[in-house]
C-alpha cells in the first residue's frame, strides 16, 4: 500500500495517520455519524467531494477531498471532520490546501468549517461538551449563518489559549496574515 497523500509526514509508503486501515475506518465513522446528522436536519450536502488541481500550475499537490459540501441559505459550507485537530498534518499544508481549493473553485459564498470532534482543552484544560451539544451547534452554526460578504475559517472544537482562535493557528509565523479569515 502507498499513501497518496502529498501534505503528511510519511514513513517509507505509508502514513500511519492518514492511510493505515484502522485509522480510516475511525475517521469514516466520524463522518458517517455527521452525514445522519445532516440528514436528520435536512441539510443538502455532498460528500467526499473531489476538487482537482491541475489547473494550478504551481501546486505540489494534485487533489483534495473536502469531507462535505453543505449548501444552506445560498453559501456553500466547507466541512472538514477534522479528528484531533488533525495533529499529525501541519497547519502550513491545511491553510495552503484551503487556498488552493478557494483558487480552483473561483468567487463564491464560502464559508470553511473545520469541526473537530474530538478532546480539546482551552487554557490547557480539557473541556467536557458533549458530542450532542457539539452536533447541536455546528447545525445551528450552519443554520444560522450570516452571510458577512467574505470567506470565512471557522475552527470548531479545537485547543485554545486565551485567544477565541485555536491555539494551532496562532502559534504560526503568519498567523498575522490570516487572522482576518477566523470566524
Amino acid at each position: 500500500m502507498k499513501c497518496g497523500l502529498n501534505s503528511v509526514k510519511k514513513v517509507l509508503t505509508l502514513c500511519k495517520q492518514t492511510c493505515d486501515p484502522k485509522t480510516i475506518k475511525r475517521r469514516k465513522l466520524q463522518e458517517e455519524r455527521i452525514e445522519k446528522l445532516l440528514l436528520q436536519h435536512g441539510i443538502p450536502f455532498d460528500r467526499e467531494v473531489y476538487i482537482t488541481f491541475r489547473t494550478l500550475d504551481d501546486n505540489e499537490q494534485t487533489c483534495a477531498k473536502i469531507d462535505f459540501i453543505v449548501t444552506w441559505d445560498g453559501i456553500e459550507f466547507l466541512l472538514e471532520i477534522d479528528e484531533n485537530q488533525h495533529s499529525d498534518r501541519e497547519i502550513v499544508c491545511e491553510v495552503t490546501r484551503m487556498i488552493d481549493v478557494m483558487r480552483v473553485r473561483g468567487e463564491g459564498r464560502y464559508i470553511w468549517l473545520r469541526f473537530n470532534p474530538n478532546c480539546f482543552r482551552v487554557n490547557k484544560v480539557v473541556q467536557k461538551v458533549s458530542r450532542s451539544k457539539r452536533e447541536a451547534h455546528l447545525i445551528d452554526v450552519i443554520k444560522n449563518w450570516v452571510w458577512d460578504g467574505q470567506t470565512k475559517i471557522k475552527y470548531m472544537y479545537y485547543d485554545q489559549d486565551t485567544w477565541d482562535e485555536p491555539a494551532k493557528i496562532t502559534k504560526t509565523e503568519w498567523f498575522d496574515q490570516i487572522r482576518y479569515l477566523l470566524a
